[in-house]
């Protein structure tokens, strides 16, 4: 990061002690306030006050529409910040769409390279880099350890079909399902844009028929469904 940070300075001429006195602007772009990604973003303001840069933050949030990643991420381009932090998919992809040559920094995505945020893991390319939160052993776990040490006949699964995040998944899910032994059918009820409230979440959690077993993932919409008093009353 301080080697990105160090790129993307003026051509302004500096004094002797070089770099050290610039303040960097960053614009923070998070799709949402949730913990998992408000840590994300701490870590990242941490790291870089550990290196001793002096850094000035403009942090905003998408409130989780996707309507609004796309204005946050121009707003930053037209300040003209050093870089621009984005923190979950879709505020990564709107930063994308809005420069090819401010450095973008993206971290809670579980899939950059569908998402199409880089080219590869192995190189990014372009103005682009940073880091996946997916761990390619959690899903055949969960699936193994819910059959086998759960039981469970039934697994029921909230997902939201257009959050990249989101579908990949789902996808994985449905293809370790169907490699395993079918010990268990996993049924699949997706959130809309539009279904995002916690009343919402719990009916349609009802047409899946009263799963014992639910499997929910890192998906940004999920929170509020474990949040939610109706979900938390029925499946303690």
């Amino acid at each position: 990061s301080t080697m990105l940070l160090a790129a993307c300075g003026s051509d302004e001429p500096t004094n002797s002690a070089g770099d050290s006195e610039k303040i960097f602007e960053i614009g923070i772009t998070q799709y949402v306030e949730h913990p998992s990604l408000d840590e994300a973003t701490k870590g990242f303001k941490q790291a870089l006050k550990d290196q001793g840069l002096e850094v000035e933050y403009n942090e905003q949030s998408a409130q989780g529409d996707a309507n609004n990643t796309l204005p946050i991420a121009k707003n930053f381009v037209s300040q003209g910040v050093d870089l621009i932090f984005a923190n979950a998919t879709p505020s990564a992809q709107a930063a994308v769409q809005s420069t090819k040559d401010i450095p973008i920094v993206f971290t809670s995505v579980t899939d950059p390279v569908g998402a199409q945020l880089v080219s590869s893991m192995e190189a990014p390319g372009g103005n682009v880099t940073g880091t996946s939160d997916a761990n390619p052993e959690a899903i055949p776990s969960t699936v193994k350890f819910i059959a086998e040490e759960m039981g469970a006949k039934k697994v029921g699964t909230v997902y939201n079909a257009g959050e990249q995040n989101s579908v990949v998944q789902i996808e994985q899910m449905k293809e370790e399902v169907e490699t395993e032994p079918p010990i268990y059918k996993a049924k699949l009820r997706p959130i809309s844009e539009s279904q995002r409230s916690c009343l919402e979440c719990y009916y349609g959690s009802q047409l899946l028929g009263g799963s014992p077993a639910w499997c929910l993932h890192t998906g940004n919409e999920i929170h509020e469904l474990v949040g939610c008093e109706l979900w938390r009353k029925k499946y303690k």
